[in-house]
């Protein structure tokens, strides 16, 4: 390792890099086959007692239960957060996320956590040492435990740490470049306890039993035995029989030869079968019990012995939340009071984690649902628990109902016009969700919220009249927008459901014709039936396109405050549903296809087996439905909604023109900046093919209406007549 490439890593730290000694292996596991006059080998066997053991331990059972804590442990993301006044803001750029993510110049995050955890399994330590550059941490080296010794002090409770390197080295540490990271052991103050030595008699007899197997078959698949004779053997011939035995009779290559005996010799065993050692079971039940100890499920190892979808459900929470967050945690407190304090201005800073237990879903949306037609929840107090924007004033406010009377009293009712404004928000959230929760989310609250944005929308267009046109009440265009962009949202969501489908579909047709051998010639054969699979797609996506167009042309007529839908059986927008709906499932097949051929060409030209081939074709669907189904979706949500809004404003007689309004937030692109505000006759373009926009070149199809590119979610405003 040529360490001068690290400049930030200083002589002492360099040192500790290169004479460091390997952990060593051991190098030959016992020969059994050796101990030939021997009967009993367990005394030859060493038990774990040393820090150094545990850490060569990590095999078997053992190496997958710490590896799994591992993984989860070191994918966990983490988020620093600042104290104000105003509450708790997350900081998304500081000098020790800078170090935790990018530990030195070859360990990543996940690679210093995922060590850190490992050792901390093992052996209950895993001591940093905190590189400085005139005083500041500019690295992080993870040291081996088996190495560290704890200096206690007079005046300090700890002086600092001898660090053993190789030929007898030791190296002097400072306690304040030391952050020693352990599980607290309560017979050894200054040392930790991994989970490992709870277990220790336990992994020793699923060792023994595992090297007892292996020297079973080494030795030809048969028991210890012993010679017997009645004749006095001279020390020669006891050299002959061993050495003629071991080479004629020991190894698996050797299993099984018939054994000549000759001069009164006798075969005894004089051990147990396999059979009366009962291995499976012996083995299964330190399986069991190991994987108890360290709290891991059989599942998350990928043992499905009596296993479904319910109960696999459950493991993976209780994993989560019993065994992955405790111990993030406690990594994550250690953090904040040893490592943190060392950096400047930290008094108001604290790391935190994202939580890895998964939420109960529907427990969460019924109680959204209470709080929301009960009176004690606001939406954007929703959206915010959410991560979400609020959508505005009005979402501030809440129903109450009418039928709420105190206990005792019985009182006229009056029917409540107007709405109250809650004045308590909600408490802050630092917990980030995973996207699919969101999408469930908001498809609940799209329930929600779009009579009341019906409503608001329809009230402030009636009493502006028509002397004020929509597209001046720059509000009620952003409310339009947020309306919108909460029902495409739910359609996006079926439109990926579909396309996964029918990749799926896709995926087994072209696996399951797929021949034991290939050749050049046969890859067409192995392509999708363009035409096939362009009517089952269309017929597919044909229904769901439509009830696209009707809920746009809904949000048009409301825009202009008209009670009106969209009429589906207009030849106009039969027409450009038949032909949008066909030209999109004729592109996903050929675009499908392109791919397939493409890759299957390279596997067969570089003389791949069929099972590689398989494997290629799998990838392909695998990013299919990774990548493609969201954008396209997406792209053919909003186009279709813009569409019946388009068709809307033609159809009320009202509108003279058409307006483009780019997206209300931070994701808005250079291209449709430049578009906001566009204005242009009803049956014109936004832009034909050929024209470039902000250095975009619209080279695919004109534009009536968004979107303009891939992921684009821009709509249109009407310009209403005088």
């Amino acid at each position: 390792m040529d360490l001068d490439l690290y400049q930030n890593i200083d002589e002492k730290a360099k040192a500790i890099i290169k004479e460091t000694a390997p952990l060593k292996k051991e190098e030959k596991a016992i020969d059994f086959g050796d101990l030939i006059e021997k009967p009993l080998f367990l005394d030859e066997a060493q038990p774990l007692n040393k820090t150094k053991d545990y850490l060569n331990a990590a095999t078997g059972w053992v190496y997958a239960c710490a590896s799994v804590i591992c993984d989860e442990v070191a994918a966990i993301d983490l988020h620093l957060y600042k104290k104000t006044n105003k509450g708790i803001e997350e900081q998304l750029s500081h000098p020790i996320l800078d170090l935790l993510y990018r530990a030195n110049d070859f360990t990543t995050k996940f690679d210093l956590f995922w060590l850190t955890q490992q050792y901390l399994e093992l052996s209950g330590e895993a001591p940093w040492y905190l590189v400085k550059q005139g005083g500041k941490i500019t690295d992080i080296l993870l040291l081996r435990p088996d190495l560290i010794d704890v200096i206690p002090g007079k005046d300090t409770y700890i002086d600092g740490y001898k660090y053993r390197v190789n030929q007898g080295k030791t190296i002097q540490l400072e306690g304040e470049d030391v952050l020693f990271l352990k599980v607290p052991d309560n017979t050894r103050p200054f040392r930790g306890r991994g989970t490992l030595q709870a277990i220790v008699k336990t992994v020793d007899i699923d060792n023994f039993s595992e090297d007892f197997n292996r020297n079973f078959f080494y030795n030809s698949a048969m028991p210890g035995s012993i010679l017997k004779t009645d004749q006095k053997l001279t020390q020669e011939t006891k050299k002959y029989l061993e050495f003629h035995i071991k080479r004629l009779y020991k190894g698996i290559d050797n299993a099984h030869k018939a054994m000549i005996l000759e001069q009164g010799l006798d075969w005894k065993p004089m051990q147990m079968s396999q059979k009366d050692m009962d291995f499976l079971e012996q083995q299964r039940f330190s399986r069991d019990k190991i994987l108890g100890i360290f709290r891991v499920p059989r599942t998350a190892l990928g043992i499905t012995d009596d296993v479904n979808r319910a109960n696999a459900e459950a493991t993976d929470y209780v994993f989560a939340k019993r065994t992955i967050k405790p111990k993030m945690q406690r990594l994550i407190e250690q953090l904040n009071e040893f490592l943190l304090p060392q950096f400047p201005d930290s008094e108001n800073l604290f790391l935190s984690f994202t939580d890895p237990v998964p939420e109960n879903l529907d427990n969460k949306l019924n109680y959204y649902k209470t709080g929301l037609s009960s009176g004690f929840l606001t939406i954007n107090e929703v959206r915010k628990e959410e991560n979400l924007e609020g959508i505005g004033p009005e979402g501030d406010q809440i129903f109450i109902p009418f039928t709420v009377n105190p206990i005792g009293q019985i009182k006229e009712q009056k029917q409540i016009d107007g709405l109250i404004q809650k004045q308590l928000s909600a408490r802050n959230r630092k917990t980030n969700e995973k996207q699919s929760n969101k999408e469930r989310i908001e498809k609940t609250l799209t329930e929600k919220l779009t009579p009341i944005v019906k409503q608001l929308l329809g009230r402030t267009l009636k009493k502006q009249g028509k002397k004020k046109s929509a597209e001046t009440d720059k509000d009620i265009n952003q409310k339009f927008w947020e309306a919108k962009i909460f029902k495409t949202d739910s359609f996006e969501k079926k439109w990926i459901e579909k396309m996964d489908e029918i990749f799926n579909d896709q995926s087994a047709k072209v696996l399951n014709i797929m021949p034991e051998k290939a050749a050049s010639d046969d890859i067409k054969k192995w392509l999708l039936d363009k035409k096939k699979e362009t009517k089952k797609t269309q017929k597919t996506f044909k229904p769901l396109m439509g009830s696209i167009i009707k809920e746009g042309g809904k949000d048009g007529f409301i825009l202009l405050g008209l009670d009106d839908d969209l009429d589906l059986s207009n030849p106009i927008v039969q027409n450009f549903l038949e032909e949008r709906s066909f030209q999109f499932s004729e592109e996903i097949t050929e675009e499908t296809n392109d791919k397939l051929g493409k890759t299957l060409s390279d596997g067969v030209a570089n003389g791949e087996s069929i099972p590689q081939l398989r494997k290629r074709v799998e990838t392909i669907f695998d990013e299919m439905k990774k990548y493609r189904s969201e954008r396209i979706a997406r792209s053919e949500v909003i186009r279709a909604s813009n569409y019946g809004t388009e068709q809307a404003y033609k159809e009320s007689g009202v509108v003279e023109a058409k307006i483009w309004l780019t997206a209300f937030d931070e994701r808005t692109c250079e291209y449709c900046a430049d578009m906001d505000g566009k204005t242009v006759d009803l049956d014109e373009n936004f832009a034909d093919k050929g024209d470039t926009i902000a250095g975009f070149a619209v080279d695919y199809e004109d534009v009536g209406a968004p979107p303009l590119h891939p992921n684009c979610r821009c709509t249109i405003i009407p310009k209403v007549k005088s």
